[in-house]
């Protein structure tokens, strides 16, 4: 095996790991009651999954009310993600390094 084989085979081996150590790391929890209801604090990045690496759909402004559908937190607590799309894969962060960019009402 050349070098650059090798150097591929080892990158998508860590992208690999690292997809697994974050599936590892999270919980999702559907909400079991009515959707709930939340208001955007500050503005914030809609993207299409539950990750900062998720590509960008659009920025929602604040302040508005969004409706929650699907809540994903990670193990250690530092982020709280949101679906407010019925159907479709949006998600905003809720809590992320600290920041808070959204509380239920």
């Amino acid at each position: 095996m050349d070098t650059q084989k090798i150097l591929l085979a080892a990158k998508e081996a860590r992208a690999l790991a690292e997809q697994l150590i974050l599936k590892a790391d999270t919980i999702i929890t559907e909400i079991e009651t009515a959707p709930r209801q939340a208001v955007v604090l500050r503005d914030v990045n809609v993207r299409s999954g539950h990750t900062t690496t998720s590509p960008v759909l659009r920025l929602m402004k604040a302040p508005q009310t969004v409706t929650v559908y699907e809540e994903w937190k990670s193990l250690n607590g530092l982020e709280t993600w949101v679906r407010h799309h019925a159907t479709a894969q949006e998600w905003s962060a809720m809590v992320y390094n600290g920041t808070i960019f959204m509380e239920y009402l």
